[in-house]
């Protein structure tokens, strides 16, 4: 008995340091996530205040910003086949297409869907970027600075 109450207070420890791994990772996330957002601001509040210099009756940087994160997004959709979770395996395709053929296709859909989890760094932050420029203009403020 007490080498089964062992095991499991093993497995709990392990299964806490995971968590708690876990927990840090999302944490790292979460501070990179943030510090992108804080880059994008500023170097979006800046292009603001030239674009305010420059073309003051014509301001184009929300719509090139809208249409940034519009062509991500769909980008980020299609490399991920439409939002799957879960990864592909050669058994999810056909029985007709020879063995390596399925092999090849599940690692290149499972290269693009850990590539698209890149964009997703560049999709969040400036999507708040541009949630807050809306904010601001529907505030009336019109910019941060």
């Amino acid at each position: 008995m007490s080498k089964k109450k062992k095991k499991k207070h093993h497995t709990k420890v392990q299964a806490s340091s995971d968590g708690l791994e876990k927990r840090r990772r999302n944490g790292q996330k979460i501070l990179i996530l943030f510090g992108l957002f804080i880059v994008f601001e500023v170097i979006y509040q800046s292009v603001l205040q030239l674009e305010k210099k420059l073309w003051p009756l014509f301001p184009v940087s929300i719509y090139v910003l809208s249409a940034i994160v519009l062509v991500l997004f769909i980008i980020y959709f299609i490399m991920n086949k439409g939002q799957v979770r879960l990864r592909y395996t050669p058994d999810d395709f056909d029985r007709s297409i020879p063995c390596e053929q399925r092999q090849a296709m599940a690692e290149k859909y499972n290269t693009l869907k850990d590539r698209s989890k890149i964009l997703v760094y560049f999709i969040i932050p400036l999507s708040f970027v541009l949630a807050v420029d809306y904010i601001f203009i529907f505030l009336g403020v019109g910019s941060i600075w």
